[in-house]
């Protein structure tokens, strides 16, 4: 059980000892407020989900999500914040090796670029050692 969770049941526990003691409380108007309050310190599987998408499709904006949702005083704020660190960290990581792999599929043709041009300007010197 979650924080959140463990503090509701305590709250309608409380408030199952008050209605006891006293038959004058409405003890399902109390602990439809007690889960009332629990949901509304949840943060919303909606706004998880962007988070999460943007933390892996647009690493550098996943630091903005982690922030925020460790500064957030929410249940779980915490935990979306590392799981936005983490999801940004892999991200950057894949970009960072898919470039690598595709900068390197090159190589070979910017190797016989250059050994064109050196012999281009061998040619030309040729020429100008040639010319009258």
């Amino acid at each position: 059980m979650t924080d959140i969770e463990q503090q509701t049941a305590e709250k309608i526990k409380m408030y199952r000892e008050l209605a006891e003691k006293d038959k004058n409380v409405d003890l399902a108007a109390l602990t439809l407020k007690a889960l009332q309050e629990s949901q509304r310190d949840e943060i919303a599987p909606g706004k998880k989900r962007l988070a999460y998408i943007i933390s892996a499709g647009f690493p550098p904006f996943g630091l903005f999500f982690a922030w925020h949702y460790y500064r957030s005083a929410k249940a779980g704020g915490r935990h979306v914040a590392k799981v936005c660190l983490v999801l940004t960290g892999i991200s950057i990581a894949a970009s960072w090796l898919i470039s690598a792999i595709i900068l390197a599929s090159f190589a070979p043709q910017i190797e016989q670029l250059q050994s064109a041009n050196v012999n281009m300007n061998t040619v030309n010197e040729y020429k100008e050692l040639m010319a009258p």
